[in-house]
């Protein structure tokens, strides 16, 4: 409320129904309603455009107005925020929005609102309108700049997260790194286990053994960790493959006296080095003059072969649907006709036995005709009937 002796420039509203209520109260004006936020209040730096768009602008036109967001429905989705929100609303209905703490732009937005009223009122044609709890298309563009930057803002702290965590994670395991050169590990995946079974004989040749052996059920996010700063770009393929069952880890360790470097030498083994066929072993039964890895490894089929097989497992299912309608049709044919050919066989036994049983009571084998003679029966009584008549 005002101070006694000042002039009220803004009417403040409090609940939804003063709200109601003052909306139906100005329906042949234009309202310039202010929606603050109760934490920080209504805005002090438009205070002299709101005084210019009353006093000088609209004057008896135009109704100014400021309204808590916090306490009425309708304003809702403007709670929370610091910016203020300048609405206009003409016959209940929300025409414009002004975001900001702008009063040259305020002035301006008032006069366009006033000529735009006055236009209807002398040529009776209403221009578009919306309720007030529906979103204008200014306000739709700009929560869409604001999901947009929060958006970007929440892809810039990610990208700082994975970052400062790659650095740690570089940071922890160059120095663990120090205190176990002579411990390494393979893991195999689940269709590789037996790769493990058939390179024991390579394990005793480059003089190392195995420390202990396990089966882990990984996780998605296991398997990004267990692939951590590796060779293999954990792709989805790479992914289904490694979930796709149980992996094998195997710890392997050197002597101590052994100063080889692990790393190099396992890589040396698995990627490089070419087995040398043994003089006591059959040719069939040789082992492929390949590295190890590649005897093993399995490669992604490409996008294009996967729609292939995907199409050619379609067609296949038309045809095996096709071919057991044939079949069904076939099979339908096939018992209507044995059904046609035992009704004739039973109608055939039929008669046999009819024949017999005239036979056995001393009866001709076949019936005679009864339908002839009675035919030659009604002709003669017919000739004899007009012969009675012309005598």
């Amino acid at each position: 409320m005002a101070r006694k002796g000042q002039v009220s420039i803004q009417d403040v509203i409090e609940n939804d129904e003063d709200f109601e209520n003052y909306i139906i109260a100005h329906a042949n004006q234009l309202i310039c309603m202010e929606v603050y936020s109760e934490f920080c209040g209504p805005c002090l730096a438009t205070g002299n455009a709101i005084r210019k768009g009353k006093m000088e602008i609209g004057m008896d036109l135009i109704a100014m107005a400021k309204a808590a967001a916090d306490n009425i429905s309708a304003l809702s989705r403007f709670k929370d925020k610091s910016e203020p929100v300048f609405l206009f609303i003409v016959k209940g209905k929300l025409t414009r929005a002004m975001f900001g703490a702008n009063g040259i732009e305020l002035c301006r937005i008032i006069e366009e609102e006033l000529a735009h009223m006055q236009k209807e009122i002398a040529t009776g044609v209403e221009r578009p309108k919306q309720e007030i709890t529906h979103l204008l298309p200014e306000e739709a563009k700009k929560i869409e700049v604001e999901l947009k930057l929060e958006e970007e803002h929440r892809e810039t702290v990610e990208r700082l997260r994975v970052l400062t965590l790659a650095a740690r994670k570089k940071r922890v395991n160059e120095r663990m790194a120090r205190h176990v050169r002579r411990m390494n590990f393979i893991m195999f995946w689940p269709h590789c286990h037996q790769a493990h079974y058939d390179l024991y004989e390579k394990w005793d040749m480059i003089n190392i053994q195995v420390g202990a052996k396990e089966t882990f059920q990984l996780t998605e996010e296991g398997a990004k960790e267990a692939l951590y700063m590796s060779d293999i770009d954990p792709n989805e393929a790479c992914l289904h493959a490694l979930l796709n069952g149980e992996a094998l880890v195997v710890m392997f360790r050197m002597y101590d006296t052994d100063n080889r470097d692990f790393v190099k030498l396992l890589r040396h083994a698995l990627y490089v080095e070419i087995p040398e066929p043994k003089e006591d072993v059959p040719p069939e039964k040789q082992v492929p003059p390949i590295p190890a890895y590649e005897r093993y490894a399995t490669i992604s089929k490409s996008a294009r072969e996967v729609r292939r097989e995907r199409y050619e497992a379609r067609m296949q299912k038309l045809r095996e649907e096709k071919e057991d309608a044939e079949r069904l049709a076939s099979e339908q044919a096939r018992l209507a006709r044995e059904a046609e050919e035992e009704r004739q066989r039973e109608e055939k036994q039929r008669q046999e036995e009819e024949r017999m049983a005239r036979i056995q009571a001393g009866l001709p084998a076949e019936p005679e005709p009864v339908g002839d003679e009675e035919e030659m029966e009604g002709e003669e009584k017919e000739e004899t009937e007009a012969t009675e008549e012309y005598s």
